[in-house]
């Protein structure tokens, strides 16, 4: 018998392509120089079975941010303007700019953005000058069928008359699909937010994702935990919990010290004890099926040595697969140890600062913690009966 999240019938030509973020800056667009701008395009076009979808998760902005760091220790991550023609060339048709760094250069560096990708013909989504700009849709038409992208991540969020990102709240997410017509034929919802390296949703992840479903989208999509997280199907519908890392460099070295030291996790001595989640990633295809249906498979991905995807091998294929597996059976067991773990963690955070936080990004508190903080959330987490290492 088959499990609900596995991927069943037999795998057919996809019409889209999902994958999780994409970071062509720093480290990776010094390895797309290194490799060619066309050759390493090609090897990432080859995995894009369908019209190539994911997270941009840069502005692209010759400038650069003002700042190389966010007041709380945080990269401002940027990427030449010109790396828009690699994206294409790459195979992404359509990018998602809801997320924490789109807004790190500022107003100019979306701006900037917007151009490029424009000048590529790349469609974008999840941002914009003004708040109905950042929910507004892309579509997508393919054999005459349309499909309606949105995105809400948690960064800089866009106001009345204010530019930034499509906030991470159930309202924009219900504005965004009550906009739409009533001639799209699927709604894919892409979402970004939450604690970084906890291989588990939230309860506040679960529920928005849950109330896009209800709410119209045929699919959700999430990202910005460098992670893969569980799948769960609800009748024809999909939630992927966290698509990881499609290319980005979280994996190197120097990087990953500096980013696992900033988060909260393992500043309150929690252990991130399998440093291949970052590795690991994840592409969704999608084709258009009748009646105003998706059929939806999924196949591994990982990153490479120069951060950037390709197919696994042999091994790395059998290891992912376990590790989704487990995932997969935790997300879809409520009663689950690991999912029971993710909600205590949760809860501690959300006493300390405040229940209105929930949809904000919580990877780094260094500003913000105090040694007094410390004791206090981990006396709260013992009496919880939450051991305090070992968690991801």
């Amino acid at each position: 018998m088959s499990k609900p999240y596995e991927t069943v019938g037999t795998r057919r030509q996809p019409d889209i392509t999902f994958v999780g973020d994409v970071m062509v800056g720093r480290f990776v667009e010094a390895s797309i120089h290194r490799r060619g701008l066309i050759p390493s395009a090609k090897s990432v076009a080859a995995l894009l079975e369908g019209k190539g979808v994911g997270n941009l998760e840069c502005p692209l902005h010759d400038a650069g941010p003002a700042t190389l760091s966010k007041p709380d220790g945080g990269p401002n991550l940027h990427a030449s303007a010109a790396m828009a023609a690699w994206l294409k060339e790459a195979g992404f048709d359509a990018l998602c700019l809801a997320n924490n760094h789109m807004m790190d250069c500022g107003t100019a560096g979306l701006a900037s953005t917007v151009t490029a990708l424009r000048d590529a013909g790349i469609q974008f989504f999840g941002a914009g000058d003004n708040y109905r700009q950042a929910i507004a849709p892309a579509i997508m038409e393919i054999s005459g069928r349309r499909i309606a992208l949105v995105g809400f991540g948690n960064g800089p969020a866009a106001g009345r008359k204010t530019a930034g990102v499509a906030p991470l709240r159930t309202q924009a997410v219900l504005d965004a699909l009550g906009d739409l017509s009533c001639d799209i034929d699927a709604t894919i919802v892409m979402l970004h937010g939450g604690i970084e390296y906890l291989q588990y949703p939230e309860s506040w992840m679960s529920e928005l994702a849950h109330d896009a479903l209800l709410a119209g989208a045929d699919m959700v999509l999430c990202g910005h935990s460098h992670c893969l997280r569980g799948l769960k199907r609800e009748g024809e519908k999909s939630i992927y919990f966290g698509l990881g890392d499609f290319a980005m460099d979280t994996a190197e070295p120097q990087l990953q010290k500096h980013h696992l030291e900033r988060t909260a996790l393992t500043r309150l001595d929690y252990e991130i004890s399998q440093p291949r989640m970052c590795l690991q990633s994840i592409a969704v295809d999608a084709r258009l099926c009748p009646r105003h249906r998706l059929d939806v498979s999924h196949r591994p991905i990982v990153v490479g040595e120069d951060f950037l995807p390709r197919l696994p091998d042999a091994r790395q294929e059998q290891q992912w697969l376990v590790d989704f597996d487990r995932l997969c059976q935790a997300v879809n067991d409520g009663d689950s140890v690991e999912m029971k773990q993710a909600l205590q963690i949760e809860a501690a955070y959300s006493r300390m600062y405040g229940s209105g936080r929930r949809p904000v990004d919580y990877l780094t508190m260094p500003l913000r913690l105090r040694p007094r903080h410390i004791k206090k959330l981990i006396r709260r987490l013992a009496s919880m009966g939450l051991p305090t290492g070992g968690v991801c």
